[in-house]
């Protein structure tokens, strides 16, 4: 797997997302894969493109996006109501309302899918911090898919452990899954 990282800086405003009292800047951060040949054949064989790599928080998530969606429809009916008249100006606001809440979705979504690293997909920021927070943290999700991936080449045989009281946890964060004496489905 080879992941490419692209940086962007621009003025935070005229943002669709209100900014963040006290900063200016935005930073943006796009990550993609490619990858080889074999994780491809194992990324579609297993249906993992759907895959959610990195959970977010789905509440906050709709919370947030509903508010950015009441927000720009209220502007909407005040400005298409009076134009319109009832019924074809609040069509319009409720069309304005769906837009935005699925724009705002996307757009603000920490959750991370498989899909979002082979297509790519751009994280915005607000400090060089967070920014290279969120580098460090992709590269580590890309790490785990990876390993994912690897160990998926063996999931047609059986894996055994042999396990007993001096036996070390496994590390969630390991690189590399512990694999012992893997053997083939007949």
């Amino acid at each position: 797997m080879h992941l490419q990282f692209r940086h962007r800086q621009s003025r935070a405003f005229g943002s669709f997302v209100p900014v963040r009292i006290g900063s200016a800047i935005q930073f943006s951060l796009q990550v993609s894969a490619t990858l080889s040949q074999k994780e491809t054949h194992l990324l579609k064989e297993y249906s993992f493109e759907d895959a959610i790599l990195v959970e977010g928080d789905l509440v906050g998530l709709v919370r947030d996006a509903l508010r950015y969606a009441v927000i720009y429809a209220t502007a909407a009916s005040l400005l298409l109501l009076p134009i319109l008249g009832f019924f074809a100006g609040g069509f319009m606001t409720g069309l304005v309302f769906l837009a935005v809440l699925a724009y705002a979705y996307n757009q603000l979504r920490e959750q991370i899918k498989v899909r979002d690293l082979i297509n790519g997909r751009w994280f915005h920021c607000y400090s060089v911090v967070e920014l290279l927070e969120k580098e460090a943290f992709l590269h580590d999700a890309a790490i785990k898919l990876s390993a994912v991936l690897e160990a998926s080449a063996n999931w047609k045989g059986e894996d055994s452990l042999i396990i007993s009281a001096e036996t070390e946890p496994l590390n969630p964060n390991a690189v590399k899954l512990l694999r012992i004496t893997p053997t083939s489905a007949e």
